[in-house]
């Protein structure tokens, strides 16, 4: 029988692996070579089997599964002929969220190497986006908020305590897609500074969520209550999205 916390995790991991594939940004994108284009690549990254955490153990095969699944998405993305029509920053958009996604996957698993190569990708990539225009909108804010998580984590991993707390106020502002709103922060980097022992950016990292994660401000309460009668919080499926 499927526990019911993985049963939530699925049904949140599918709605999620629909936005990240594309189903979140508008279909109208353009006419001709553009949509065509477009449309194929979403058809491929939706045909990419999702890793279903009723067929797992949440813990280290699920989460090969899904640096596996990244990892092909991205090539997916790259290899795209979105990036040979004429729409530079639709293309920017998808390559970003992928690149960021398996940055994060990428850690989940140990390949700290890789996830650095990938975070560098990502931020120039982001970067090119972020020239066009001022500021974050949803289209790429989850590509925004893993990308900070990954930086934070990375950091961390290299004893820069300073730069992983920055980073993961960063990442608690990034939200704004619908798909964070509704479901949530990625949590890993909070974990990490959390058994790291840094109980007061994770407290700072909770009340920047107050303010954009509206929909989750009773989990939020119950993950600080949690700190404050000194256990771990439940993460959930927050340390998966």
């Amino acid at each position: 029988m499927t526990r019911p916390h993985s049963v939530r995790v699925l049904v949140a991991l599918a709605l999620l692996a629909l936005s990240i594939a594309g189903c979140e940004w508008p279909s109208h994108v353009g006419r001709g070579e553009v949509r065509q284009s477009h449309l194929a690549l979403r058809s491929s990254l939706n045909a990419v089997p999702r890793c279903l955490p009723s067929d797992y153990d949440v813990g280290q095969a699920l989460d090969q599964c899904r640096y596996e699944r990244a990892a092909e998405q991205l090539d997916i993305v790259r290899q795209s002929e979105l990036g040979t029509a004429n729409n530079a920053r639709l293309f920017s958009t998808y390559l970003v969220t992928h690149q960021s996604d398996a940055a994060v996957a990428a850690l989940n698993v140990g390949q700290t190497t890789e996830a650095r190569a990938l975070v560098g990708e990502a931020e120039e990539t982001l970067g090119s986006l972020r020239t066009e225009r001022e500021g974050d909108p949803p289209t790429w804010s989850d590509a925004a908020e893993k990308l900070a998580v990954a930086k934070g984590r990375l950091a961390l991993a290299d004893g820069d305590r300073a730069t992983a707390r920055r980073e993961l106020i960063v990442a608690g502002r990034a939200l704004a897609a619908p798909t964070q709103l509704t479901f949530g922060p990625n949590v890993t980097l909070a974990r990490d500074l959390l058994a790291a022992g840094d109980t007061a950016s994770v407290l700072a990292y909770f009340a920047v969520l107050d303010s954009t994660w509206t929909h989750g401000i009773p989990q939020v309460a119950g993950w600080r209550d949690a700190l404050d009668q000194g256990s771990e919080p439940d993460f959930g499926a927050n340390l998966l999205y």
